[in-house]
C-alpha cells in the first residue's frame, strides 16, 4: 500500500491539496521499511545466508521503483550492496524493462 500511496495518491485522497502531505508519509514509511530490510539482511551481498534467491530480484526491483536511490541507500549500505549485485544480472536485466 505504501508504494501505491506514494506513487498515486490520488487513488486514496480526491483533493490535490492533500498529495503532497500522503506523498510524504508513504516516502516516510517507506525508508523506515527499507531500513527493516536492511537490518534482516543475513548474507553477503544477498538477502539470505545461502546466497541468492527469488527475493534478491524482487527487492533490487523496489528499490528500482523510484528514483531517489541515494535516499534509500543511506545508512542502508546492505541494501545498496544487495541492489548493486543484483541489478546487473542478466535475469534482473532482462525483466527491467517490463516493468516501468
Amino acid at each position: 500500500m505504501t508504494f501505491v500511496q506514494f506513487n498515486h495518491p490520488y487513488l486514496f485522497l480526491q483533493d490535490r491539496k492533500t498529495h503532497a502531505a500522503l506523498i510524504a508519509n508513504a516516502r516516510s514509511r517507506l525508508l523506515a521499511q527499507f531500513s527493516i530490510l536492511e537490518n534482516a539482511i543475513a548474507g553477503a551481498p544477498f538477502f539470505l545466508a545461502r546466497g541468492l534467491t527469488a527475493l534478491d530480484p524482487y527487492l533490487c526491483m523496489l528499490v528500482e521503483f523510484h528514483d531517489d536511490h541515494a535516499a534509500h541507500f543511506d545508512g542502508r549500505p546492505g541494501l545498496h550492496v544487495l541492489h548493486g549485485t543484483v541489478s546487473v544480472r542478466q535475469s534482473v536485466q532482462t525483466i527491467r524493462p517490463g516493468h516501468g
